[in-house]
């Protein structure tokens, strides 16, 4: 229902699962630099923010740092 009423929901989902929504989403390319493969998440995120403020959200739990390049999303752990 969240889709519908225009938020990403996540409820212990992995990060790489959150960031290919975010990918489709904002239309661009994700490149991990570290191992994420055991970072999960919940939470709701408005699909009306910007791509810098959808991964402000992801970045305040303190697990993960995120840079814009271009059309290039870099997650690092």
């Amino acid at each position: 229902m969240a889709w519908k009423n225009g938020y990403f929901l996540f409820t212990d989902e992995d990060l790489k699962s959150i960031m290919s929504k975010f990918a489709r989403w904002y239309n661009v390319e994700v490149e991990y630099q570290g191992n994420v493969d055991n970072l999960r998440f919940g939470g709701m995120v408005s699909r009306s923010k910007d791509l810098a403020q959808a991964l402000k959200i992801i970045e305040q739990t303190g697990n993960v740092k995120t840079r814009i390049e271009g059309r290039r999303v870099i997650i690092m752990p």
